[in-house]
């Protein structure tokens, strides 16, 4: 298989040497270099020296250094990297943690890009055995994005008691898959950025294919979790009552491994939310009417398209929660239907207003505005504070923008501004029906463990 093989390099050539010479040898090599230790790259044949160290006990030890580069030993070896196959990265300060994970990424960005883009049989393995601790560091946070394999050169016998470096010819190879998604953890990061930003279909459908790729039981239950939650509020945030009620036995099945990946404060809420998500969703997915519930999740869901920005589609369910308000005053206050109101139920004058508009008819059918109208021929509080509202004036009302916006029967898209007129319309509207702005239903938010 093509391998790319990311390095980094430090004074010691040996360790990058072997991870060369292993299988599976790379096909291109990027050598993540100090200033000072490019050298170690390509410096020809020398001589091994010998150089006097002072021990911490004063006396004096020699060393043994081979100042010959990686790609002059490598070619000892068997191994040669023609100079099309290789490029250096220099990292600016090898002992500044920031600016080595800036450097490396700004630098192995595209070359990673271009190199995955040439097909999925392409595979990456990257190195961080040389170098200082930061360009180490750096690396193993550089590449969490990326689908590679991480590989140590290690070894059994070191200088100094086992406590220097590793000695020469006694390298061995510590290889591993990504431990962020051996363990799932980037996935889940990248789940719970997608559900704070209410893409909650987005990162449950994420989960479930990062869940196909962790081993480790534990690993596997944390993410399961994790996909459970997101998937219930997905089915929520649909208006799928039914399946977002059968999809909260899965989360309480796994909220003992909530958390994995999530704070304790949204374990405890999640957990004390269960038994009212529960009550409320088997009210709302029974609904064959309009009721205070329905209307709640409606303004719920509005709240949310408001947030994002998605003003279209607030207004939307704007819209239908006013209808809704006054549908459900009708059907609980007066057992009238809105879409089959006997004559007789209609006070004078405005029966004979609407006679007139629809001669032969002992039944009306009505929309939003003569809902209203009815409930205030019927001298009740909501029809007298809708049609005293913006919302009545059939000339100003912002109900008008939404006729005519994208997703109802024109072609203008809803401004903040009307969104924002229409929702504290319908917030005022709504707590005539006892549903108040301070208690309006929403989402445990999801936050990262240590978060």
């Amino acid at each position: 298989m093509p391998t790319l093989l990311i390095c980094t390099v430090g004074g010691a050539p040996q360790p990058v040497v072997r991870s060369l010479l292993t299988d599976p040898r790379p096909e291109k090599v990027v050598f993540v270099c100090s200033a000072d230790s490019e050298q170690s790259i390509t410096t020809p044949r020398r001589p091994v020296q010998v150089r006097e160290r002072r021990c911490v006990c004063g006396q004096m030890t020699h060393a043994c250094f081979d100042p010959t580069g990686v790609l002059a030993l490598a070619a000892e070896r068997g191994f040669t990297l023609p100079e099309d196959a290789y490029s250096i990265v220099t990292v600016s300060d090898p002992q500044d943690l920031t600016a080595c994970l800036r450097d490396m990424d700004d630098q192995l960005g595209p070359i990673v890009d271009d190199w995955l883009r040439r097909g999925p049989e392409h595979k990456i393995i990257a190195d961080p055995t040389g170098g200082t601790k930061c360009m180490s560091a750096a690396l193993g946070m550089v590449v969490r994005r990326w689908p590679c394999v991480l590989r140590y050169i290690g070894g059994e016998s070191r200088t100094r008691d086992g406590l220097g470096v590793v000695e020469d010819t006694r390298e061995k190879v510590f290889p591993c898959n990504n431990p962020l998604d051996e363990l799932g953890y980037q996935a889940a990061e990248d789940a719970i950025t997608l559900c704070s930003r209410m893409n909650f279909c987005a990162g449950a459908q994420l989960l479930e294919a990062a869940i196909q790729r962790v081993s480790f039981p534990e690993a596997r239950a944390g993410l399961q979790a994790l996909e459970a939650i997101m998937t219930f509020y997905c089915l929520w945030d649909r208006f799928a009552h039914r399946k977002a009620l059968s999809a909260l036995h899965r989360v309480r099945r796994y909220q003992e491994s909530l958390g994995r990946h999530l704070s304790a404060e949204s374990v405890a809420q999640i957990r004390a939310s269960i038994p009212e998500w529960e009550a409320r969703l088997g009210t709302l997915s029974s609904c064959q009417q309009a009721t205070r519930e329905l209307v709640e999740d409606l303004l719920a869901n509005a709240a949310r398209r408001r947030d994002e920005e998605r003003y279209d589609d607030a207004v939307a369910r704007l819209y239908r929660a006013i209808e809704a308000i006054a549908q459900c005053r009708l059907a609980s206050a007066y057992g009238i239907r809105t879409n089959r109101v006997r004559a007789d139920r209609v006070p004078e004058p405005l029966r004979s207003t609407w006679a007139a508009t629809k001669p032969g008819s002992s039944d009306f059918k009505l929309g939003l505005q003569d809902a209203y109208a009815l409930l205030n021929a019927l001298g009740d509080e909501l029809g007298k504070k809708f049609c005293s509202s913006s919302l009545g004036d059939r000339k100003h009302t912002p109900l008008s923008a939404r006729n005519m916006s994208i997703l109802a029967h024109g072609f203008t898209p809803i401004s903040p501004d009307v969104c924002d007129r229409m929702w504290e319309e319908a917030l005022g509207l709504a707590e005539l029906i006892g549903i108040r702005r301070e208690a309006l239903f929403r989402f445990v938010p999801l936050q990262r463990r240590g978060g």
